[in-house]
Order: C-alpha cells, then structure tokens, then sequence
C-alpha cells in the first residue's frame, strides 16, 4: 500500500509539473518578447532521457504504449527549460488526442540535413486538413477549455533558437511533430569549441562543477554515460577533459589521450587507482576553489 501511495503521489507530482510548463509557455507568448538563449552545449540524448519521468507520468492511468528511438546526435546549442516545455506540450497534446488506448513515439536523430530532430508521433485520427493552415495561429483550439496559445508558443520558442517546428499526419496513421534545431557554432572541424567537457553520472560532481565553470564563462558539456562520451569527443575538441574515475578503467584513458593529444585531463575520485602521466588527479569532494584555479591554468 505504501509503494501505491508513493506511486499515486508521484504520478500527481509529474501531472502539476506538465500544467507548470504548460502554463509557462502561455506566459512566454503573453510577454511577446524571447529569453536570451545560453551559449553552452547541450548533449541532448542525456536531456531526452533525463525526461522519461515526466513524460511517463502524462499517461495518467491510460493504457498508452511509448516507444523511444533515442540516437546520439550533436550537441545544440539552446535554453534546456525552453526546450522542455516544448517537448512536453507536444507530448501532453499526443496524449490528450489519443483516447483511452493508443501509442506515442518518440524518437531524436540527425537529420538527413545535419539538424538535430526531435519527432513526437500519435496513433489517433490525424490532422484535418482544413485545420493544417490553423494549427500555429495564436488563440486557435479544437480544445473546450484549451488556450489555443500551447502550439503558437511552442513554435515561437523553436523559432527564437533558429529551428522550426513542423507537423503533418504520418503514413502509417496519426501525427507527427517535429522539431528541427540547428547544430550551430558546435561543428567538428572548429578547434577547441567547448572548453570543458565533463565525463561523470555523479550528480554531486558535475552539477557543481558545471555551475562553477559556466559562472566564469567557461563553456562546459557534460556526459554521463561513457558510451556517449567518446561519441562526442569524436565531434568536439575540449581544451580540458574532466573524467569521474569511477566511470572509466585504464585502457579508456589510453584511448583519450591517444586520438585527443592537445586536450589536457582531469581524473576525479576518491583515491586515484589510475596512474598516468600529464594527468591531473584531484580528490572527491571537490574543492571548486582549487578546481576552478586548475581549469584556468590548463585552459
């Protein structure tokens, strides 16, 4: 019974957080003018998966399947609260047109074009087409109590990071949303386009560090799953690498400093099992006073 309590108040928690953001995106197309848009990476697998909770949570008891199709991709360069209030419009939009049953589908790549898309697709009855022209129009709902501003201000938000949202009905049934993001500044054949790139799934690390170094505009990515990670050094070029000792063996730092010579690196941990030389040790928890001083001295 406990457990059903835990998991009833959860499911109520994650429904007020999609009303939140929902109500959000109303207030940002009422104030007519856009957020500034922060310069630093995003790694947008680890923000996709990062938001399974709360996307589960919408399904509120419907038997509603979700399927992820989730690839690495290039880092985007856009507001992460933006963005997920975006997704999560689009996702509670697929949901409330599905009745009690249906499917959503969920998928993030890299565009034939070299964009970053996201696509949300549903089972239901698809877009009307006398409706299609309509869709974006500030005010305009099929809704009885809907706003008509979720879409508008979707596509706004989108637009401002110099993307486009776009929908249509699927092949196969239902419709598809999808938003397609420039990769932007973030290219692989810029040299040293990301300052510090942060390898670690310890929270208690990298929120920390990723705040102090972004306070001193230093621009940081973080990667908390070592797969993703060498994915990704294999499109940017760090000046410092910071690597959680406890995610990584050996050969790994072999591999990195092998195919990545004029990157300096930082091995975190409680008690350094991984000697090698040029690497810089420092003990968990961190001091981010000393942390700081030694990314600006290798940067």
């Amino acid at each position: 019974r406990q457990n059903h309590l835990i998991f009833i108040k959860y499911i109520d928690n994650g429904i007020k957080e999609v009303d939140r953001v929902t109500n959000l995106l109303n207030d940002f197309m009422l104030m007519g003018k856009p957020l500034e848009i922060p310069s630093n990476p995003l790694d947008m697998k680890n923000f996709m998966e990062e938001l399974i909770p709360l996307i589960h949570a919408v399904l509120n008891g419907k038997e509603i399947e979700i399927f992820y199709n989730l690839s690495e991709v290039p880092a985007v360069e856009v507001d992460p609260g933006q963005l997920k209030q975006v997704i999560l419009n689009l996702i509670r939009n697929a949901y409330e047109e599905l009745a009690d049953t249906g499917s959503i589908f969920i998928s993030l790549k890299e565009s034939e074009t070299g964009q970053v898309e996201v696509s949300v697709r549903d089972t239901g009855h698809g877009i009307d087409e006398e409706l299609k022209s309509k869709l974006f129009q500030p005010f305009y709902t099929t809704k009885a109590t809907g706003t008509g501003l979720g879409l508008a201000a979707s596509r706004a938000i989108i637009q401002n990071h110099g993307g486009e949202l776009t929908a249509e009905n699927h092949p196969d049934g239902g419709a598809v949303f999808k938003i397609k993001l420039p990769v932007k500044a973030f290219t692989a054949n810029s040299e040293n386009n990301i300052d510090v790139m942060i390898i670690t799934d310890d929270n208690m690390l990298c929120i920390p560090a990723e705040k102090v170094l972004r306070a001193e505009s230093i621009r940081t990515l973080v990667i908390n799953n070592k797969n993703n990670a060498f994915f990704m050094l294999e499109r940017y070029s760090p000046s410092v690498i910071v690597i959680d000792e406890a995610l990584i063996v050996p050969e790994d730092i072999n591999k990195i400093k092998s195919s990545h010579q004029s990157s300096k690196l930082i091995l975190t941990g409680e008690q350094n099992n991984i000697n090698h030389e040029d690497v810089h040790f420092m003990s968990k928890p961190l001091s981010y006073v000393k942390f700081i001083h030694l990314v600006k001295s290798l940067l």
